[in-house]
């Protein structure tokens, strides 16, 4: 997403991505580490936001725009 998918979601996008997976981890495998509250609802509220706007992206994104992010995809792996 940060890499290929800048054009579509902001820096924001990705600092709370990477909170809410972190916050994840941290509840699933570590029970000793503590959670802010905070983090939890504002992920809570995001997400809301987050699926909107994927679901906007999906609908507007032009052929030209997949071609593109495929071929650098394709780019990386070789």
């Amino acid at each position: 997403m940060k890499q290929f998918l800048n054009e579509f979601y902001y820096l924001i996008d990705n600092e709370m991505i990477d909170d809410s997976f972190k916050s994840r981890i941290n509840l699933q495998y570590y029970t000793d580490r503590p959670v802010d509250s905070l983090i939890i609802e504002k992920t809570k509220r995001y997400c809301k936001e987050f699926y909107i706007k994927t679901k906007d992206i999906i609908a507007k994104i032009t052929e030209n725009q997949i071609n593109l992010i495929r071929e650098n995809l394709i780019k990386i792996s070789k």
